[in-house]
């Protein structure tokens, strides 16, 4: 077990990439978990009622009383974007522990903890993105009147910064 000395020690000389690729990571995943959870992924006016899209439910807001539906019956597409976005959600997680692990254990072979969170976070990425569009798509299909909303807007964020760790850390490999 390292002493508060050598945990200092070790968090004196990370390098700017690594404290970089922390740094978003923790930022991606606060956004990644707030988008993921809430319910407003697309929403839809039709005649005064408001209507708000979500990966785990549909909620209609006809005279100011909440009715919500899960989406467990809704179509293939539906599912597939469920599916990727929640990949990338659980690759994203892997990520972040793995930075950690990078950290702050000293007995971890260096090199293999980079390529495995690199691949983590590249997988977090591409399949949260390829999700995002399936959903944009095909919501967009859906109605006209159909508009991405804030949910949405969140995990695509964090898609891009997970990206963006994902060279941080290929330049720390770098370095």
């Amino acid at each position: 077990m390292p002493s508060k000395a050598q945990f200092a020690a070790k968090a004196a000389t990370m390098s700017r990439f690594t404290c970089g690729t922390v740094i978003f990571l923790i930022i991606a995943s606060i956004l990644y978990l707030i988008g993921f959870a809430t319910n407003h992924w697309a929403v839809m006016n039709v005649l005064g009622v408001e209507t708000v899209f979500g990966l785990w439910q549909t909620c209609s807001y006809p005279l100011g009383i909440e009715a919500c539906v899960s989406t467990e019956n809704e179509k293939d597409w539906y599912k597939a974007s469920i599916a990727l976005v929640t990949i990338g959600f659980a690759a994203l997680v892997a990520a972040f522990v793995m930075t950690l692990l990078y950290c702050c254990v000293n007995t971890l072979g260096k090199r293999s903890v980079v390529i495995i969170t690199v691949v983590l976070m590249l997988l977090a990425a591409v399949s949260s993105i390829i999700g995002l569009i399936i959903f944009g798509v095909n919501m967009r299909e859906r109605s006209s009147s159909l508009e991405l909303s804030w949910s949405f807007g969140l995990v695509a964020a964090a898609a891009i910064m997970a990206f963006i760790s994902g060279l941080l850390a290929v330049l720390n490999a770098r370095e």
